[in-house]
């Protein structure tokens, strides 16, 4: 092989960046302003009670809704099976 390696892994480069200006104080009142706006800008706990039960109220309200459809259809389909089997033994029998 004659000196060509296949298995050479690549060094790991070393970056000596450092910031141009860094402000403590500055940095420690954004942190505090974030997470200000978080806890004063969200929702409350009550709001969001109310949101959950609405939202609770709303798929139970749906979900009734389509049990009822639900039962309107094997009504349906009871019905067209039964008439199908008319029409087959009106066919078959007379």
């Amino acid at each position: 092989m004659l000196g060509i390696k296949y298995l050479k892994l690549p060094r790991y480069r070393k970056f000596a960046y450092q910031p141009m200006y860094y402000d403590a104080e500055q940095e420690e009142l954004n942190t505090r302003v974030k997470e200000a706006k978080k806890t004063h800008h969200g929702k409350s706990n009550t709001d969001k009670k109310i949101q959950f039960k609405q939202s609770m109220t709303s798929m139970r309200s749906r979900y009734e809704e389509a049990k009822k459809n639900d039962n309107k259809r094997k009504v349906r389909i009871i019905l067209l099976a039964v008439g199908m089997l008319f029409v087959l033994y009106l066919f078959l029998f007379l």
